[in-house]
């Protein structure tokens, strides 16, 4: 069975344990939850998880609160996520390093992350199976039905009055 959440909660593995924890993120493809709130992080840990992000395609959750993570930290998470493939929660309270711009600005990677999964999601659904080609007569009348262009009048037509919509198809 593969390991789906890591609590590493006030172990105090600073930037270096950090950086160890970003490699396994590289490469890991089942961990869900990541927990790493209270582990003395700076904006050099918060730079290579960030890094970590940028290769992971699992990670839904990720707490970084009670950190020492700053403005650089911050800008790093936010490149991070952009386009994360499946990241939905990320807790930061508790960085007084971090200003409220900082902070605004991973969270609006973070909801421009999901708002492009959500709208990737609705275009998938949204594709239209290709239709097979027809020969140039049969498309000119499908697309003068669809576009309800009347077609030529022909001698036959002229003596009979008008066509309905749909005849002779």
């Amino acid at each position: 069975t593969a390991l789906t959440e890591l609590n590493l909660q006030g172990n105090d593995i600073g930037n270096a344990g950090a950086e160890a924890v970003a490699r396994g993120l590289r490469e890991n493809t089942a961990l869900a939850t990541l927990n790493l709130q209270g582990n003395g992080i700076g904006a050099a840990g918060a730079e290579a998880v960030a890094g970590g992000l940028l290769e992971n395609t699992a990670l839904t959750e990720l707490d970084l609160r009670n950190n020492g993570i700053g403005a650089a930290g911050a800008e790093a998470l936010a490149g991070g996520l952009l386009g994360h493939p499946s990241m939905e929660r990320l807790h930061l309270d508790g960085n007084p390093r971090m200003d409220a711009a900082a902070k605004a600005s991973v969270e609006s990677a973070l909801r421009a992350a999901i708002k492009a999964r959500k709208e990737a999601r609705l275009n998938a659904l949204l594709v239209v199976p290709k239709l097979p080609l027809l020969p140039e007569p049969q498309m000119l009348a499908v697309q003068r039905y669809l576009t309800l262009l009347p077609e030529e009048p022909d001698a036959a037509q002229q003596t009979r009055g008008p066509r309905r919509l749909g005849s002779g198809l």
